[in-house]
């Protein structure tokens, strides 16, 4: 359970950040633009969850571990615009975020593969 920490931290932080009212939301962060902060959070997420799932269920299952962590952020990622839209919190829900959003999940796969070269994940976790 220890290696799932990182994403549902992650997955918080992206819940929080993206359901708080419009209002809330410093004008500086967007000196990027917002689409690509958009596939970064998401890229980071799915990473997360592909390193996580790897961890627990073992590397010989990459692709599919990947498949299964990119269904999650898609998911994820659209309800959040859903909420966005149907909260009236200020903010609305744009297609062109949850395509943002799985831009970000596609670039995760070669983050992934590099960092699983690397045995990164596995020398923090101790495995």
């Amino acid at each position: 359970m220890l290696a799932f920490i990182p994403a549902f931290l992650w997955a918080g932080i992206i819940a929080l950040m993206s359901l708080l009212p419009g209002k809330s939301i410093p004008n500086e962060l967007f000196v990027v633009s917002d689409k690509l902060i958009h596939a970064i959070i998401y890229m980071v997420f799915t990473a997360f969850m592909v390193l996580a799932l790897n961890y627990k269920l073992g590397s010989k299952n990459l692709n599919k571990n990947y498949i299964v962590s990119a269904l999650i952020a898609l998911v994820f990622g659209v309800l959040i615009e859903v909420f966005q839209e149907s909260m009236k919190i200020g903010r609305s829900g744009d297609w062109k975020d949850a395509m943002a959003d799985f831009v970000g999940i596609i670039v995760a796969y070669p983050l992934v593969k590099i960092v699983k070269g690397l045995r990164m994940f596995e020398r923090i976790l101790g495995k």
